[in-house]
């Protein structure tokens, strides 16, 4: 799949001036309503009336004062003119719940600072900008996203730079297969972004757990334990298992995380120690959603020098560790033709 955006820098005048027909049929994501939609959306009627540039960066700036305006607002009304105070502002700030600037951005829960991700996809068509997605006036598509464009958006945001970047994805794990190859994605997109804009890598460590439980571990890319949300992580030892032969298996079935873990029965059945004496709590409610998940589990644990055999976070993928590449190879060989498999080596 390949995702090119340009977020602030496109959105110009000056890109469809100079691009001209090489442009033709171009897409460029932003973050907020477009210009195109200004006769609807009030506040940024008013934004252009006022001789505002027709950039996103002028409309986030314009948004970001739209928000220190209802925030000041809401300290006058509550403690008068005289308690508006710099602390007082931003305890309001911090404190403001569904902020949309009018209709310029999706709704956007401040407190929690970070970024909507909502998105408009537009499209050079005729030498002008128009809806791609959503194609609906005054609508911006807020729902799940690819994990690497809400990393960018974030990292962006975080680290206060307006750069873009062209990026393609080559995907080559299933979807929702409990392999975390989303956080990986976003970990990915993080570290390249990170040296690509030339920012403090701190920035991408404060925006990953923001962006999944599995996202700092995959912005390391060491092994880890993880505890609490995922995200208090103490570095482990593995060095006797490194470069051991492994083999993925997935039954080419789709488990979403949050099904899994509302299936779960929520019972705490004590600490992991030594990783050989794990188990997967999650395990009997993917069985229960994804009966072959127990096939698999049952396959592997039969074949000749696997060593040890479980399933991999939610499922539906599971994983056996071999004696030898050759043990291993001799499974993948066999592994049923309907089942996704990937022989491969431990770091």
């Amino acid at each position: 799949m390949k995702a090119w955006y340009c977020l602030a820098q496109c959105y110009v005048p000056s890109f469809l001036d100079q691009g001209g027909a090489n442009i033709e049929g171009q897409f460029v994501q932003i973050g907020t309503n477009p210009f195109e939609d200004a006769s609807s959306i009030a506040a940024m009627k008013r934004y252009l009336t006022a001789g505002g540039p027709q950039s996103e960066v002028g409309l986030e700036a314009y948004s970001a004062g739209l928000l220190f305006e209802t925030a000041a607002k809401q300290v006058v009304q509550t403690d008068g003119k005289n308690g508006l105070t710099r602390a007082a502002l931003l305890g309001k700030v911090a404190a403001i719940n569904d902020f949309n600037a009018g209709g310029i951005l999706g709704t956007t829960q401040v407190g929690n600072r970070v970024p909507n991700g909502c998105f408009v996809v537009m499209k050079v068509q005729d030498g002008k900008f128009v809806r791609a997605e959503p194609a609906a006036k005054n609508q911006l598509n807020c729902g799940d996203q690819n994990l690497i464009t809400m990393a960018a958006i974030a990292l962006r945001a975080a680290a206060g730079v307006h750069a873009g970047a062209s990026i393609t994805l080559d995907k080559r794990l299933p979807v929702a297969a409990g392999l975390g190859g989303g956080s990986a994605d976003a970990a990915a997109a993080l570290r390249l972004l990170t040296s690509m804009w030339d920012i403090d890598p701190e920035h991408a460590q404060a925006v990953a757990p923001k962006l999944g439980s599995d996202v700092p571990a995959c912005l390391l890319s060491l092994p880890m334990r993880g505890e609490g949300a995922g995200d208090q992580l103490t570095p482990v030892d593995l060095s006797d298992i490194s470069g051991m032969p492994v083999l993925l298996v997935n039954p080419r079935v789709q488990l979403p995380t949050a099904d899994v873990f509302a299936r779960w029965d929520g019972e705490d059945r004590g600490a992991l120690t030594d990783w050989r004496e794990g188990r997967n709590d999650l395990e009997q409610a993917a069985i229960a959603l994804a009966p072959q998940v127990e096939a698999v589990l049952a396959w592997l644990g039969t074949r000749p020098g696997a060593n040890f055999v479980r399933m991999s976070g939610s499922g539906a993928t599971c994983f056996a560790m071999f004696d030898s590449e050759q043990a291993r190879d001799a499974a993948a060989n066999s592994v049923p033709r309907e089942w996704w498999r990937l022989p491969t080596f431990l770091r």
